[in-house]
């Protein structure tokens, strides 16, 4: 058995006006990350610094690896999590123009990725988020 796919997922809320302590407190959920706009910030890759233009708050799904290129297992991950808090989270991207991703971070050594993810998990996705990210990182040694 050759574990072939790592992946994650990342629920992630930024804003102009709401900081992430008031996402927080209308979710009831830990976050994995934040930040708030004006902080400063330096990278740890590349060494920039600045200053952060927008609140984030961000929840995460555990890595996982397995043999297939397969995320439904995050997605369900999100949907016991926020089962009872979808309409705290609509809210929030209606009334404060926050916007709201949903991150997928897929990484193989495997040339290609092709994802098959069904009608109900991506209405659950599409009901609170206005946006949908994917990474993937591949090996370049394969190609």
């Amino acid at each position: 058995m050759e574990i072939n796919y790592k992946s994650y997922c990342e629920l992630v809320i930024t804003s102009d006006t709401v900081v992430p302590n008031s996402i927080t407190d209308i979710t009831k959920i830990k976050p994995n990350r934040t930040f708030q706009k004006g902080d400063f910030f330096k990278s740890k890759r590349s060494g920039s610094e600045g200053i952060r233009k927008h609140n984030l708050w961000a929840v995460k799904s555990r890595d996982i690896t397995t043999e297939e290129d397969n995320i439904l297992m995050h997605i369900d991950y999100f949907k016991k999590l926020f089962e009872d808090k979808i309409e705290g989270i609509k809210k929030l991207k209606e009334e404060s123009h926050s916007e709201i991703s949903f991150w997928v971070w897929i990484e193989s050594k495997e040339v290609g990725i092709g994802l098959d993810i069904p009608e109900s998990e991506l209405n659950f996705i599409n009901s609170f988020c206005n946006r949908l990210h994917f990474s993937f990182i591949g090996s370049c040694d394969k190609i």
